[in-house]
């Protein structure tokens, strides 16, 4: 089990105790409390060059720790994602810190589920009901939207080190929400995905309400929703004299790279926590 199907299964469990109304509804009288929902749409660059092995084994730890004690009070977001005193934004969901040995790819599973709530406090507000089946749908949709995230920031730091250039962490950002938004939309589009199969206006009102970011950076991924805007900014931030010599032989660097984006496994660990 990856970390994203361990998130998702986390959510379930909870969405599968929910008792069903006399239509087949899911019944939402008791939503568990959650932060407005702005608090998860308020966004610092989630790349942790600064974090160090042990920073990493100390979180994984915490959580493992956390599971063990019941009685521990809190989740992820506590002062510091994984109770580790390490300064982490409060409501961080996910980050990637780079390669030194592997990448690092973290998903803090209890601020997913708060953010889970969330938006389904707030999508619920218009709606007669909701499904369990939509709920599972919006369950796989928030949790791929973080681990597409940092998947991208993997593609980036491995591109750097192949192409050079310097890190734009704001432009990366916007790129990685836009990147992420692209590849839940490619789901919804398979009838063979649970997306695929959920109610057309619950999928609207998620991706409207999960996608108004506010922060610098991730609040600008509309500039590069087509993919001609896209693969124009991927391009610039491997503007490198390797990309250079290699345009100046014909070779088009921007498809080359577009089409490693996802197919380059194996160079980061993944856990969540």
């Amino acid at each position: 089990m990856n970390a994203r199907e361990e998130a998702i299964k986390k959510i379930k469990a909870k969405i599968d105790r929910l008792p069903t109304g006399p239509f087949g509804e899911a019944m939402l009288d008791e939503i568990p409390d959650a932060p407005p929902l702005g608090a998860f749409l308020e966004q610092d660059p989630d790349v942790y060059e600064e974090l160090s092995e042990e920073d990493i084994i100390r979180i994984i730890n915490a959580r493992k720790h956390r599971d063990q004690n019941k009685s521990a009070s809190g989740n992820c977001s506590s002062g510091s994602p994984g109770g580790c005193n390490l300064n982490l934004p409060p409501f961080l969901l996910g980050l990637y810190k780079p390669m030194r040995s592997p990448g690092t790819v973290l998903l803090f599973g209890d601020n997913l589920e708060l953010f889970f709530w969330s938006l389904i406090r707030e999508i619920s507000r218009t709606l007669d009901s909701i499904t369990h089946s939509d709920l599972s749908a919006v369950n796989e949709i928030v949790v791929n939207k973080t681990y597409y995230h940092e998947l991208f920031h993997y593609d980036c730091d491995v591109f750097r080190h192949l192409f050079g250039g310097k890190r734009d962490p704001l432009k990366e950002e916007a790129l990685a929400v836009a990147r992420s938004r692209w590849l839940i939309e490619q789901d919804r589009g398979n009838r063979n995905t649970t997306s695929g199969r959920m109610n057309g206006v619950v999928y609207g009102k998620l991706m409207d309400l999960a996608f108004k970011y506010q922060s610098a950076g991730y609040n600008k991924w509309h500039l590069y929703a087509s993919e001609q805007a896209f693969r124009s900014g991927l391009l610039d931030l491997y503007n490198s004299q390797m990309t250079s010599r290699l345009e100046s032989n014909e070779v088009a660097v921007d498809s080359l790279i577009f089409s490693l984006l996802g197919k380059m496994p194996g160079g980061y660990r993944e856990y969540t926590v």
